[in-house]
């Protein structure tokens, strides 16, 4: 049988990558806020070793979401927000081998295919993205997504925008002060050690 014709549809005049396309989206965030969010970030950790991954996830959002469930709780309402974070977590599990390697894919027939149509038609034919801007691209998103219809939120705008700033400042609170925690026991245990007595 004769080999089929593979054309692989990647963006080869314009190569994407995961820390381009998370800074474009973050600043598209902020500029743009979605219904329904509770809590934006200023920033995305990208790491290669696993026990950083953890670590961060730990301070970033398991003790933050830890206090807010338990603030739920004590106002009678169900926890839901460590619950979240997990699957959160699971997806990023599933989708961090794809967005942390670099996928190079033979593009000749990509290349080739203005070549197998009309001139005409050559023209609408895009397939070299190399003059593509990411960030005029992403703002299509705020006119074009279902997510960013404010009708599906109960908050007006400017009520969220408030909740999103308050629940950032609030977490970076958490956050300060878990690490605060954290180094206040780290000095405690050490100077306990320095302070037993050894025996030769």
């Amino acid at each position: 049988y004769p080999s089929p014709f593979v054309v692989n549809c990647t963006s080869y005049g314009l190569p994407l990558q995961y820390s381009t396309l998370t800074s474009i989206y973050l600043r598209l965030f902020i500029k743009y806020p979605v219904p329904n969010a509770f809590r934006y970030s200023q920033h995305v950790w990208i790491v290669d070793s696993k026990i950083e991954k953890v670590f961060l996830s730990i301070f970033e959002h398991y003790i933050p979401a830890a206090v807010m469930d338990l603030m739920l709780i004590l106002k009678g309402k169900k926890p839901k927000v460590f619950a979240l974070y997990r699957f959160l977590d699971r997806i990023t599990g599933v989708t961090s081998y794809f967005t942390t390697k670099r996928v190079v894919f033979a593009t000749e027939n990509l290349r080739d295919l203005k070549n197998a149509v009309s001139p005409e038609k050559a023209e609408e034919l895009y397939t070299d993205l190399e003059g593509l801007d990411l960030e005029d691209y992403a703002k299509d998103l705020v006119t074009g997504a279902p997510q960013y219809d404010w009708k599906t939120d109960k908050k007006s705008k400017a009520e969220r925008i408030k909740l999103i700033k308050r629940m950032y400042y609030f977490t970076l609170f958490i956050q300060v002060l878990s690490i605060i925690l954290l180094f206040w026991v780290l000095y405690a245990a050490f100077r306990l050690v320095a302070h037993l007595p050894f025996s030769n």
